[in-house]
């Protein structure tokens, strides 16, 4: 049942800043695949865990953006893969077991 709830509180988080993100700019901000990674990553490491992987991964994300950004200059539309930094801190984390 802990697990579940780590699926449910990923999938939610991810859910709102998607929704959310999808009024402000008009567009598909994230892909589905995303949202599939999460309910399997909140199965995985509960809920705690999963919120400190969704931060993790997005600090980690916009620090790669950002270096990207200044090596090849900046584009508005740059693609950014999130499920790549979703598994590698998800990974971290089960490894560093926090």
């Amino acid at each position: 049942m802990f697990h579940l709830f780590g699926m449910l509180i990923g999938f939610s988080y991810l859910g709102f800043i998607y929704l959310l993100t999808f009024l402000i700019i008009k567009k598909q901000p994230m892909g589905y695949g995303d949202f599939i990674l999460m309910i399997v990553l909140g199965l995985w490491l509960g809920p705690l865990k999963i919120l400190i992987t969704i931060f993790s991964s997005s600090i980690l994300g916009l620090l790669y953006w950002s270096v990207i950004s200044i090596s090849r200059g900046y584009k508005k539309d740059r693609k950014l893969p999130f499920g790549t930094f979703l598994s590698l801190t998800a990974i971290l984390l089960y490894i560093i077991k926090i």
